[in-house]
């Protein structure tokens, strides 16, 4: 096959890569399998936990994609998420439930990002860059659906066995990891050497305020995301049980809430970005406001 025709096949690549690792069966069962292993604080714990590593994981992990290819980023993120998800199966207290999270928090960063840039570098090498949006479209479409059929399915998995929805998605991931090296890399990655990654790291921090002329803005969408997330990642979950929500019932109500992101993700994108940026913060912390208050 020719480099183009090469090219071409990364972008249904990247929709099967995003589908496997998009099995999330663990969705709507994952808090009554770790209130098997710890209490309530831990749960806390361990959530807050995975999002300060996130956060801080999330900076770098672009430039290593460059730095080593997106293909290898994508196997390495496969190999994490299967060992990590192991660990959950197999975890007894919260210093193994640490470990798995350490090493997802990892995996959610180096997946933050790197399909949509290898899609994105694929089509403009072929010269369809006016396509990316469509494309990325339906990458996302995809990623919603296999989130929907996840959490129905993840309740009934459960009830075979608690820690099956995980070793499902360690494998889905694995596999997603192994199809990645079948990826052509685009001439337009950028190989970088390590001090080319420092640059851009620092050059990175720089750019998240110095796109904002209004620090304030910045700060407000700052505090009141992070109190989104919280809200979100934390609490959801127990509440929810104690309502006396059981596992198959906490699954189908992640369907339902992943259709309505759907469509709530449809509206906003017909919501122009640039000045509209704070308008369609402010739509989705109102949402989210009306949920919590449910």
């Amino acid at each position: 096959m020719d480099r183009k025709t090469l090219l071409k096949r990364n972008i249904n690549l990247v929709y099967i890569i995003s589908a496997l690792v998009s099995l999330y069966f663990w969705m709507g069962t994952w808090v009554f399998f770790y209130s098997n292993i710890t209490d309530e604080k831990g749960i806390y714990f361990i959530t807050a936990y995975t999002l300060l590593i996130m956060s801080f994981a999330e900076i770098p992990t672009g430039a290593i994609s460059d730095l080593i290819g997106k293909k290898y980023t994508i196997l390495m993120a496969g190999v994490i998420a299967f060992i990590a998800q192991f660990i959950v199966y197999f975890s007894t207290n919260l210093t193994h439930l640490i470990i798995a999270h350490t090493l997802l928090a990892v995996k959610f960063a180096f997946d933050s990002g790197t399909t949509e840039a290898l899609l994105y570098d694929s089509v403009k090498e072929i010269g369809i860059e006016s396509k990316y949006e469509r494309y990325i479209a339906k990458n996302n479409a995809i990623v919603l659906v296999m989130y929907v059929i996840s959490s129905l399915l993840g309740g009934f998995i459960y009830q075979v066995n608690p820690g099956l929805p995980f070793v499902i998605n360690g494998i889905g991931c694995l596999i997603a990891g192994i199809i990645g090296i079948g990826i052509v890399e685009p001439i337009d990655t950028e190989k970088m050497s390590i001090g080319k990654f420092l640059k851009q790291n620092m050059q990175g921090f720089k750019e998240i305020f110095n796109s904002f002329k209004d620090k304030s803005t910045l700060l407000i969408l700052l505090i009141a995301g992070s109190l989104q997330v919280i809200c979100w990642e934390v609490l959801d979950d127990l509440l929810v049980i104690e309502w006396g929500f059981d596992e198959i019932q906490l699954s189908m109500t992640f369907a339902v809430l992943f259709l309505i992101s759907a469509a709530v993700t449809h509206f906003l994108s017909k919501v122009k970005t640039g000045k509209k940026l704070l308008e369609k913060f402010v739509i989705s912390s109102i949402v989210t406001g009306i949920a919590l208050s449910l």
